[in-house]
């Protein structure tokens, strides 16, 4: 009996090394990926702007970035508690909402403020950018729970 019970945990601990090792290597593709398409994309950008244009995009993103309330670890919380994570899904996604919402809705009451600051750029453009911006954060909220749901599995 004794190592029947020793033959299962080492067996269950494998698999748990084995999921670990999949899900960091899963998670690191994913991050060179990103650098990737954000690296190709910030070139693709920046053949098609002219350089003032271009000072103004990389200016609207410096604000947004600035103004971004910092990520909730939703989406860990989620992988935590797999077990549960149907009872969780819907208050992790009304939280990371709810943030979201917040830093979307400082982004654009910011928008005067910062076309008052920076009054070197084209103001149109740059008040454009932000408001555009502003939504990205209700984007990436909403990716909380299915980028959780992949993790787990």
């Amino acid at each position: 009996m004794t190592q029947t019970q020793n033959h299962t945990s080492t067996a269950s601990g494998t698999d748990l090394a084995g999921s670990a090792l999949r899900g960091s290597v899963a998670l690191s593709i994913q991050w060179l990926l990103n650098k990737l398409c954000t690296a190709g994309s910030t070139i693709v950008i920046a053949y098609f702007l002219t350089p003032s244009d271009y000072g103004v995009a990389r200016t609207a993103l410096s604000v947004v970035v600035f103004l971004a309330l910092p990520p909730l670890v939703m989406g860990d919380v989620l992988v935590a508690r797999s077990r549960r994570s149907d009872y969780w899904a819907g208050p992790a996604r009304r939280l990371a909402l709810q943030v979201a919402a917040g830093s979307t809705i400082l982004t654009l009451g910011s928008i005067p403020l910062v076309l008052l600051a920076i009054d070197t750029v084209d103001t149109v453009w740059l008040g454009a950018l932000l408001a555009v911006l502003a939504i990205r954060p209700v984007l990436q909220a909403l990716r909380v729970v299915p980028m959780a749901t992949l993790r787990h599995d």
